[in-house]
């Protein structure tokens, strides 16, 4: 008989890890202080890039057997995924960049042509991905996780021990948390803040470095962003931030103007400077925390890292 299974964490990162074990006959429960729709997962833009991530081999498969997991699911309406163009304005690549696009299947990344050209720009690229509409999405994978026999016990952890028992392996996907529970110095908050315009959704992505900036059209509006605070644990919105995103978003869309600000948020993404996947010596644990602003480009890739350390 497989192992029991205590995950530590329900964002997005727990609970696909929770569904690739309990579809592979793990006994799995999730214990968590809050719910999907009260974690930081539900406030992301979240499409498919890889974001603020250091270059490496096991990044690279990470996202790509995500980018395959998400591309499948898309042809499911109840998963609120969608493969969208990315329009990337400018003509510089970080290394990753660099080796997705090498990667991808063909078709997927071309140059862009002068009529998708905005905001000034004289060069940049399309790319096909998913776009995650969280507040369809997370609720699709609470549902997938349960309906494989998982389960939610809601409470707050106090230590990663305190959840091991006999013949218990637990995985922490904790996140921020980790930095506590885990005594993980090297784990840092970073701010992220952004506005949800609304307007109609125009299928499509675009995207600027320098900001960053990055406008997200979904289905309840248009997701305006965003910064990149290090070191800022304060998940509380500025006006003065949010006119900038604001005044950076309309530069490239001017049409944006226009829209009516529905809300605004800010959430604190859990960076490291290395992706922390692994086992703990010693003990029946499992780290899966980390990603940064990369948390949903990786997830299934993580997830099945996770199996893979189970098996081994």
């Amino acid at each position: 008989m497989k192992n029991k299974i205590t995950i530590a964490g329900c964002g997005v990162i727990g609970l696909t890890t929770g569904i690739r074990l309990a579809e592979a006959g793990y006994s799995v429960q999730i214990v968590t202080r809050d719910l999907p729709q009260q974690t930081t997962s539900n406030k992301a833009a979240a499409f498919w890039f890889p974001y603020h991530v250091r270059d490496s081999e096991k990044i690279l498969d990470w996202s790509m057997a995500s980018y395959k997991a998400f591309e499948s699911l898309s042809f499911h309406t109840d998963t609120g995924v969608h493969m969208t163009p990315v329009i990337k304005l400018g003509n510089e690549f970080s290394e990753i960049e660099k080796r997705i696009k090498a990667t991808l299947p063909p078709g997927r990344f071309r140059p862009l042509k002068q009529n998708e050209l905005a905001g000034g720009f004289k060069s940049g690229w399309r790319i096909e991905v998913p776009l995650i509409e969280t507040p369809v999405y997370l609720p699709y994978l609470l549902n997938r996780f349960l309906m494989q026999g998982g389960k939610i016990i809601q409470r707050t952890i106090q230590s990663l021990d305190e959840l091991m028992q006999d013949k218990t392996t637990v995985v922490n996907c904790t996140g921020l948390g980790s930095r506590e529970l885990a005594h993980d110095d090297q784990l840092h908050p970073v701010r992220g803040q952004i506005a949800l315009l609304k307007t109609e959704n125009r299928h499509r992505i675009l995207l600027d470095d320098a900001g960053p900036t990055y406008i997200v059209y979904r289905q309840d509006g248009c997701i305006c962003g965003g910064t990149y605070e290090m070191d800022c644990g304060i998940e509380v919105t500025e006006e003065a931030a949010i006119q900038d995103i604001l005044q950076r978003c309309c530069r490239i869309e001017p049409r944006l103007q226009e829209a009516g600000v529905i809300s605004t948020w800010a959430g604190l993404r859990p960076y490291r400077t290395d992706i922390r996947v692994e086992k703990e010596t010693g003990k029946p644990l499992i780290h899966n925390y980390g990603h940064g602003g990369s948390g949903f480009t990786v997830s299934w890739g993580c997830a099945d890292e996770v199996k893979s350390l189970l098996e081994i």
